[in-house]
């Protein structure tokens, strides 16, 4: 790591590292509205005016992303970009009601992620890192066959499976692995772009060089005004249209869950803990994203992965990246000239990079999904969702009885694998369970209350004397530490105990609002022998840490779940 995010590169290396992240995400950005123009659904006006402001939202949203404006963004290096998982419906969409209907449904669809970030905590335990680590993991999965049919070149192109491809794409490869393996620390950061020069280079060598993009763009310029409006009228045939819009938002929602957990893993040194208040602002900008684009009429918005890869690759997550390649996507909107020659890589050097970026990436869905431990229902979840999105994805299972209309949706493997994963989720907490619930005022009076709770426990689970002491002692602990803490605005200060018997623990979590500090990252004196009286606070936190398991504070919108776990035996 050598730039977090909190820290500021030198101005010349975060402009090329902004202007690389660019690189490898404009394809993308553009993508739709390229597909849209060559099956001839829209005309080329059209689709020039959808580049535009496809490119011009998605600079304005990762500007957003990575200052924060109030609750809204993430503040880290999150860059957004036209979502893959909506090309479906929108197909469909144009094909019932013409831009305009799909403009419409792209606005319907934001009040969605607002409404998810708004009550995030009540999704806690459905939206979890779990979920999220497997939709990253099949955005791995569903871009690396496009990545080899890049690199391979299609059959249009009249080159494919051709030697020169083979050895383009192989040098940019092993241009990469080189500077990674045997590189120091700047020519690892440099090497995915080392890598695309060393495929420009061979491609030239090879004769395959073909700048077309770059001979027709204009230096600046704006396109044709070819804005479609939205439409007011309402056809009953629409509700499958929007139908299949909630869908993709809903598996773009948990993608950003899953993205705004993975940068804030790659862009610290020392990560400890997830910050929901991130996670939450980049859904509240991932919905002002996709309102944007109604509004002006281009395709939805949402994080992009793939970035997260480059992050993790180059070693430099500092903000001042992401303000750089904002606003070089904001220049590239009006610069056509600029933009093709990144459209004009040749392709087997795009898809080479970007393969082993996918590597880096499937790798940090694991790490994701990971997070929270794995126990057998994390398990249970992750392999079901992923081998299911997986098959859909490939249409491995059953293609011929699934109807034509549900095709779209149900070939997706990021929609299928994220409906497996929900599913899953909600059925896991629909799992009966024992439960003791305990609500006392946040105040020292209440701790004989607690103390009798804890006995109740013990005798309703039929626990030994150690685990129940154990049980005791995390229990006052974490109370009195509430107890002191200071109240947030608006607070009853009420304390709610929670407490599941597990296959071999006895799970307890405790809520409330305040300003307490984490409880699972207690500070100690360096000395304990000189300590003043009031740096021993946190000691009694410090046991907790020692004999329970899996203990975890998580602040969502000012209210504190702390979570763990006391062994039975």
């Amino acid at each position: 790591m050598r730039y977090t995010v909190d820290e500021n590169p030198p101005h010349p290396l975060a402009l090329t590292l902004g202007m690389q992240h660019v690189l490898f995400m404009l394809s993308g950005v553009v993508f739709i509205p390229v597909l849209l123009s060559k099956t001839g659904m829209i005309t080329p006006a059209e689709a020039q005016y959808l580049a535009f402001v496809s490119i011009l939202v998605c600079s304005i949203t990762t500007l957003i992303q990575v200052v924060r404006v109030g609750r809204i963004g993430s503040g880290y290096v999150l860059f957004m970009g036209t979502s893959g998982a909506f090309t479906a419906c929108t197909i469909d969409a144009i094909e019932h009601g013409g831009l305009a209907l799909a403009a419409v449904l792209v606005m319907l669809s934001a009040p969605l992620e607002f409404l998810t970030a708004y009550f995030f905590r009540f999704l806690r335990k459905i939206f979890t890192p779990a979920v999220g680590g497997v939709v990253i993991m099949l955005v791995a999965v569903t871009i690396v066959p496009i990545t080899m049919e890049l690199w391979v070149g299609g059959p249009e192109t009249g080159r494919a499976e051709s030697m020169d491809n083979l050895l383009i794409g192989l040098a940019t490869v092993l241009a990469v692995v080189v500077g990674l393996i045997f590189g120091n620390r700047g020519v690892r950061t440099w090497s995915p772009i080392i890598g695309t020069a060393v495929g420009y280079i061979a491609a030239a060598a090879l004769g395959q060089l073909e700048m077309v993009h770059l001979k027709t763009a204009e230096w600046f310029g704006l396109p044709p005004n070819a804005w479609p409006g939205i439409t007011l009228q309402w056809d009953a045939d629409y509700w499958p249209a929007l139908i299949a819009f909630a869908i993709a938002t809903i598996s773009g929602t948990i993608e950003t869950v899953g993205d705004a957990v993975a940068v804030q893993k790659v862009s610290k040194r020392n990560f400890r803990k997830v910050d929901y208040d991130a996670v939450q602002g980049a859904l509240y900008a991932d919905g002002v994203g996709n309102f944007l684009s109604g509004l002006v009429g281009a395709t939805p918005n949402t994080t992009y992965s793939s970035n997260i890869a480059l992050l993790e690759l180059n070693g430099v997550a500092a903000r001042r990246v992401g303000l750089y390649g904002a606003a070089c996507l904001g220049i590239l909107a009006f610069s056509p000239k600029v933009s093709a020659l990144i459209l004009d890589i040749p392709a087997p050097a795009l898809g080479a990079t970007t393969f082993i970026l996918m590597g880096f990436l499937f790798v940090t869905g694991i790490k994701v999904a990971t997070l929270e431990g794995m126990t057998s229902e994390t398990v249970l979840l992750v392999s079901v969702a992923f081998w299911g999105g997986y098959a859909a994805q490939n249409e491995l299972f059953f293609p011929d009885l699934i109807p034509s209309t549900l095709r779209p949706l149900v070939g997706n493997g990021i929609v299928t694998g994220s409906a497996i994963a929900l599913f899953l989720a909600v059925l896991i907490q629909l799992k009966p369970r024992f439960r003791k619930i305990l609500k006392v005022p946040a105040r020292s009076g209440s701790l004989p209350r607690v103390q009798k709770f804890v006995d109740a426990l013990g005798k309703r689970y039929d626990l030994p004397p150690k685990p129940v002491h154990n049980l005791q002692l995390c229990c006052e602990e974490v109370f009195v530490h509430l107890c002191n803490a200071d109240a947030a605005e608006g607070s009853n200060r009420s304390v709610l105990f929670r407490a599941n018997l597990e296959e071999d623990a006895v799970l307890v979590e405790v809520t409330d609002r305040s300003l307490a500090e984490d409880v699972d990252l207690p500070r100690l004196p360096a000395d304990l022998k000189t300590a003043a009286p009031e740096d021993l606070q946190h000691l009694g936190l410090f046991l907790v840490s020692k004999i329970a398991r899996k203990v975890n504070h998580m602040r969502i919108s000012g209210h504190n779940y702390i979570s763990f776990e006391i062994a039975r035996s």
